[in-house]
């Protein structure tokens, strides 16, 4: 139970905060550099297949038919972006909570999440309007 004297502030209630935070709080916009922003436009075209390991049956079809497999980024850090995004553009908000985790891990924040989310469903709204726009007469 909790215990609040407000006789001693004439009445008034202070709010104190047992911690403070150690730098002032910034209005700062997450979002990502330019180099970010290009790998979540390129992953839109990246198939979920692109995510799993290939298996040796299919290391054996690459190589008699000759199709390439997109290769993982070699920045760990934009990899995870690139997972993110894949998983964003085919499944929206419905992503594992450890495919989030790992994304978290490398160093972004639900912010930027939101961020990505967020323009992906501008892209998504813009691209409708546009082909429905072409459909009419």
């Amino acid at each position: 139970m909790a215990y609040l004297d407000l006789a001693q502030h004439g009445g008034a209630a202070t709010l104190q905060f047992p911690f403070a935070a150690a730098q002032p709080v910034r209005d700062v916009v997450p979002g990502f550099n330019q180099r970010e922003w290009l790998v979540i436009r390129l992953a839109r075209d990246d198939s979920l297949s692109s995510l799993r390991e290939e298996s040796d049956f299919k290391q054996i079809l690459r190589k008699i038919f000759g199709y390439e497999r997109k290769r993982p980024l070699s920045d760990p850090r934009l990899e995870a972006l690139r997972r993110m995004a894949v998983l964003s553009w085919h499944h929206r908000y419905n992503v594992n909570a450890s495919a989030i985790a790992e994304f978290l891990s490398k160093g972004y924040s639900i912010d930027q999440y939101d961020v990505m989310l967020a323009h992906m469903g501008a892209e998504r709204a813009s691209s409708q309007k546009i082909r429905f726009q072409g459909t009419r007469r």
